[in-house]
């Protein structure tokens, strides 16, 4: 997990390798702080939404572009963040043609821990089967807080071995 202020330090992205799969994921630094600057505007109610981003030629780098806030009619509550779909087939298929593509979901855990609940690796499970999201292993990022305030995340991947990989 890296805290807000870990970040300022870092360059223009975030990187992270899992050893076993041989696979980056790259976040766009600025992408990953707005979705920060999302959940401090969220009343303390969870807030998320969709990741969108590519993958590197021969598929060993994932770069995450971008993290969409949620559509009109995402449900949020305390503890319930469920996305919802108005405009959103719309939004990816305009990225698509742009070579962007969905990569999985992003939501906030307010005064909470960012660790994935039964219910998010349930829904990792599910995209990854789904043949609507074109996403064979999806990716969800949550969005924490530290003792201290400040925000922190969590990175978790689902593969076809019915794994899941947390990436550091």
């Amino acid at each position: 997990m890296e805290s807000m202020k870990e970040l300022e330090k870092l360059n223009n992205y975030i990187e992270h390798f899992h050893s076993e799969l041989g696979l980056y994921v790259v976040i766009d630094r600025q992408a990953l702080h707005f979705a920060f600057d999302l959940c401090k505007g969220s009343d303390k109610l969870e807030i998320g939404g969709v990741i969108t981003g590519f993958y590197s030629k021969y598929g060993t780098t994932c770069h995450v572009r971008c993290f969409h806030p949620p559509t009109s009619d995402s449900k949020r509550g305390t503890h319930l963040f469920e996305n919802g779909i108005l405009g959103l087939a719309e939004k990816l298929k305009s990225l698509w043609q742009k070579q962007e593509y969905y990569l999985g979901e992003w939501h906030y855990h307010p005064h909470s821990s960012p660790s994935p609940s039964l219910q998010d690796k349930a829904q990792l499970k599910e995209i990854s089967s789904s043949r609507s999201s074109k996403c064979k292993f999806p990716l969800m990022l949550i969005v924490g807080e530290n003792t201290d305030g400040n925000f922190c995340y969590s990175l978790t991947g689902y593969n076809s071995k019915d794994k899941y990989i947390s990436f550091k």
